[in-house]
């Protein structure tokens, strides 16, 4: 199935969760309810390095209270104002100096509070009302960020749609795929979901797709990062691939056949997974960007969560916030690392 000659494109996904591995320019989308306090770090980051930045509907909501408004300087020109806003981010080892505001705001506006609307409008973000209501916000969003690049003239070699790591919505989940499966031929450059644990795109059809995977999910890797999938949506999909530890040759992957889960890499390769699939399918994978661990991390998994279990059971209130990293530990570094070692790859253990 690999055929000499044909077209080929290369993913890194450093880049993609590291800001300042970043080395061209890039687009950023927030959508509603993925930003929490937990990846506050990393994704300030991210959306600083943009180029163009672009909060979707109720985003709006968590982008002025986690980021733009406890951080405000009540000593700013109105001029910096409207530029970005001076604050100081808790964990210091993102060395954030500041908050850029968003190049636009799009959406039906169903969820996105209409005060923070007026207050961003007043500063200088354009409002993009999209009332359609058979395309999600997503969709339109990234149809008004192709228009936006095409009115400033600008390029970017991939955009970033930050999703929610709650994943409390099945629904929505599979409304970000049909996206990427929607703007695959009509948007010029790669589209990347990305959480606080995992990356996902679409691999298009007929090419040689090489991703390069990073270092820290090579050497010494621990189970819980490095997790890669294929799993083909809505067409069956015959696929060859080399660098993965369980690799595929010339194999039909639908649902209720072969799908590919809990698969991982090749450590004795050359740090690059090639794809090459006869109908577009799609990439997931998992990483830890060191911005995003806690200090505590550094302890040995099972005592930081018997940690927290014990906080959880001796609080009179239970804190949300804990309990969503107490629950995101025990499903990805306590059972999903049992579930890869004891398995082969294509056993949908969840």
């Amino acid at each position: 199935m690999a055929v000499t000659g044909c077209k080929r494109q290369v993913w890194e996904p450093s880049q993609y969760f590291g800001a300042k591995d970043c080395t061209e320019d890039f687009g950023i989308i927030i959508l509603n309810e993925s930003l929490h306090h937990q990846n506050i770090p990393l994704f300030s980051q991210l959306w600083n390095a943009a180029s163009v930045r672009v909060c979707v509907d109720g985003a709006v909501n968590q982008y002025h209270e986690l980021l733009w408004a406890p951080h405000q300087s009540s000593a700013a020109s109105s001029e910096l104002q409207r530029k970005s806003t001076i604050h100081q981010v808790n964990d210091s080892s993102a060395a954030i100096t500041h908050v850029a505001l968003p190049d636009f705001i799009s959406g039906d506006f169903d969820s996105a509070n209409p005060i923070f609307l007026d207050l961003f409008l007043s500063l200088g973000v354009s409002i993009i009302h999209t009332p359609d209501q058979n395309e999600t916000d997503f969709t339109k969003a990234i149809k008004e960020m192709m228009k936006y690049l095409d009115k400033k003239a600008l390029k970017v070699s991939h955009v970033l749609a930050v999703v929610s790591c709650k994943n409390n919505r099945f629904d929505h989940s599979f409304a970000h795929l049909n996206t990427l499966y929607k703007v695959q031929d009509t948007f010029p450059v790669p589209v990347v979901l990305i959480s606080q644990w995992t990356m996902t795109w679409l691999l298009s059809s007929k090419m040689e797709h090489v991703i390069h995977i990073p270092s820290n999910l090579r050497v010494t890797p621990r189970p819980e990062e490095a997790w890669c999938a294929l799993v083909p949506l809505g067409h069956p999909a015959t696929v060859s691939t080399k660098g993965l530890k369980w690799n595929l040759s010339e194999m039909e992957m639908a649902f209720g056949k072969l799908v590919s889960t809990s698969n991982t890499y090749d450590l004795t390769g050359n740090g690059q997974v090639q794809v090459w699939t006869s109908h577009p399918i799609i990439w997931t994978m998992g990483f830890m960007s060191g911005d995003m661990q806690p200090q505590e991390m550094q302890k040995p998994i099972k005592e930081y969560y018997c940690q927290l279990h014990t906080q959880l059971a001796s609080s009179v209130v239970i804190d949300e916030a804990l309990y969503e990293m107490l629950l995101g530990i025990y499903i990805n570094y306590i059972c999903l690392p049992s579930f890869i070692n004891s398995s082969g790859p294509f056993v949908d253990h969840l």
